[in-house]
Parts: structure tokens; C-alpha cells; sequence
């Protein structure tokens, strides 16, 4: 617990923020720092679709072939 205070800390400090995408679940978790940068408020966080917000149009068809090729 102590060291992902200290991440959200060092983040906070850099601007930094993070995220995790499990992709068996299809969940994706953002650091407080994340949410920050962005503008979203996490409390409405299931209401963002956040890969949407983060990729834009023009790089969606090749993050998916990337990814289809990284599960081969």
C-alpha cells in the first residue's frame, strides 16, 4: 500500500499518469493522475469510453492489428 501511495505521489509531482489494461477481462484501470490529465471526474468513470478519448480515429485500425498480432 505504502509504494502506490508513493507512485500517485511521484505522478502527482511529474504530471504522470498511468493505466493498466487487462485484456482478459477487457478492463482498463487509470491512475488518480490519469484522470487528472484528462478531465474526467472518476466518479463518472464507467461513463467515459476511455480508449476512444485516448486514441484518435486515425490510429485505431492500427492498434487493433497490433493487438491481434500480439495475441497470436
Amino acid at each position: 500500500m505504502a509504494s502506490q501511495h508513493r507512485l500517485a505521489e511521484a505522478q502527482r509531482l511529474a504530471h504522470l499518469g498511468s493505466w493498466h489494461w487487462d485484456i482478459q477481462n477487457n478492463t482498463i484501470e487509470w491512475s488518480d493522475e490519469h484522470y487528472r490529465i484528462f478531465g474526467v471526474n472518476r466518479a463518472l468513470r464507467r461513463l467515459v469510453p476511455k480508449r476512444r478519448a485516448v486514441h484518435p480515429p486515425d490510429d485505431r485500425a492500427m492498434r487493433r492489428q497490433r493487438l491481434q498480432a500480439a495475441s497470436s
